[in-house]
């Protein structure tokens, strides 16, 4: 259910974005920001999950048990430092 939720939500932020599609300054930091995080979780040992892969650039991510103890560590900084917006 986290991941569908995450799904959901970063579909929604993409589609509101893109009507909204504007001046960009301060969004671009958090969009790489949040491609760094891709990139983090991608050379994580268990890889770059797909969903991951499509909620984190919209600034969603889920959060679990079935998340190996990097991944945790990973995205709970990224929320921490503001570039994730929410956890589901």
């Amino acid at each position: 259910w986290c991941e569908k939720a995450a799904l959901l939500l970063a579909d929604t932020l993409l589609e509101l974005a893109e009507a909204n599609a504007g001046p960009q300054d301060r969004g671009n930091e958090k969009r790489e920001a949040r491609l760094c995080i891709v990139e983090e979780l991608r050379q994580a040992p268990a890889g770059l999950c797909p969903v991951l892969s499509r909620s984190v650039p919209q600034g969603v991510a889920y959060h679990h048990a079935g998340l190996t103890v990097e991944e945790r560590a990973i995205l709970e900084a990224g929320f921490r430092r503001g570039i994730l917006g929410c956890l589901c």
